[in-house]
């Protein structure tokens, strides 16, 4: 017999509903990421071209984190290995013999074409896919010629990106503004050089980096901001900037154990989920502008800057133990990967992040070089009465 539902058993049927999809998406959450990973590993394997130069876009620009990921597989594979150190030395053809640092791309290269664009970040990547090339060699006896370019790459960051202050600039040419998207991956790359040497140096102007971008760039609720040489806010926050700022501080910590930085980054991470995180649409807004009744508007969702936020709060787990951060990675990858049906330039970023969620690559602890001394002063020789050096 038909009977007309009450309150009561519309009540509990949205209980029961809601219990399914929390249960639904809970068991999503515990899903193996193995067959995503193979399927994006695959279209990244896909994409190498050796009449190309390797690992490389269609615009003739290196794909760094593609290059990443094939020296973490390189490992135990010589097939990505060889793929690795093909795109690695391609990379070189992009480097400027007479001034330093890598130009963007192969067109930037050209005899014909003159062009200044060095930029930071991509320097940065690029001296990290270095760094690997180079314990690669080492690992088999060899890697002198790759010590060589890694100094070569140094030098150009000390003498044109480099503040003395702290931080680096966007690139060689323009305004000489302190840009979190810039500063992190550089920090980054001078954190990695730093242990694969074991020279503290590098590790100690990372840390004066990283003291003056969250002095002078970091406002409380907002985030990272970008600001001129004036100190005056070029845009609201971004995305881009928290994440490449928060990967830095994960491997500072890292590398140092410096508890403000875990602490920096747990604070970015926080704003990351109260503030970039579109709960309703899913994945992280690209930027957060408030309307003036307080509101957050909606803005993109960029799939590839959204695989970087979920680096790097997989990294964040992996180093804090905190599951929500990892349940935050997660979501991320389960709201763009699965959808993902045919090679993007963004592939192995989100096959690392996949990586670090269910397994974390963690630095081994570095064993710091003692620090030159200085040469003693020459003795001083006094002689009718003057005095001598």
């Amino acid at each position: 017999m038909f009977r007309t539902p009450t309150t009561f058993d519309r009540t509990a049927g949205v209980v029961l509903l809601g219990a399914f999809l929390l249960a639904s998406a809970a068991r999503a959450a515990d899903a193996p990421l193995a067959p995503a990973i193979e399927k994006l590993t695959g279209f990244v394997a896909a994409s190498y071209d050796s009449t190309r130069g390797g690992f490389v876009t269609r615009d003739r620009t290196p794909n760094e984190s593609a290059i990443e990921l094939a020296w973490r597989l390189g490992r135990d594979d010589d097939a990505w290995r060889g793929r690795a150190r093909r795109s690695v030395e391609w990379t070189w053809s992009l480097y400027d013999s007479v001034g330093g640092g890598f130009l963007q791309s192969e067109r930037d290269a050209r005899h014909d074409v003159a062009s200044f664009e060095k930029r930071t970040d991509a320097n940065a990547w690029r001296l990290e896919n270095r760094i690997d090339a180079w314990l690669d060699a080492r690992r088999h006896g060899s890697g002198d010629g790759d010590r060589r370019v890694i100094l070569q790459v140094v030098d150009f960051f000390e003498r044109v990106l480099l503040d003395g202050r702290g931080g680096f600039v966007a690139g060689q040419v323009g305004d000489r503004d302190m840009i979190p998207e810039s500063n992190g991956p550089a920090i980054h790359a001078y954190l990695r050089w730093a242990v694969a040497s074991g020279e503290s140096r590098w590790r100690d102007f990372a840390w004066k980096s990283l003291d003056r971008l969250w002095q002078e760039n970091w406002i409380a609720e907002r985030g990272f901001i970008r600001k001129d040489a004036m100190g005056q806010p070029l845009s609201v926050p971004r995305l881009d900037d928290q994440v490449e700022m928060g990967r830095a501080f994960v491997q500072a910590y890292e590398v140092g154990g410096r508890a403000s930085d875990l602490a920096h980054a747990r604070v970015i991470a926080d704003l990351l989920l109260g503030l970039f995180e579109d709960r309703k649409l899913g994945g992280m807004r690209a930027q957060v502008a408030l309307t003036k009744e307080g509101k957050v508007k909606g803005a993109a969702r960029d799939p590839e800057s959204n695989a970087r936020a979920a680096r790097f709060l997989a990294e964040l787990a992996a180093t804090s133990g905190d599951a929500r951060d990892r349940e935050a990675a997660r979501r991320l990858v389960d709201q763009f990967v699965p959808s993902r049906n045919r090679p993007a330039v963004d592939d192995a970023d989100w096959v690392l992040a996949m990586r670090a969620i269910e397994r974390p690559d963690r630095i081994e602890k570095p064993v710091w070089k003692a620090p030159e001394k200085a040469p003693p002063p020459a003795p001083r020789v006094i002689r009718a009465g003057k005095v001598r050096r």
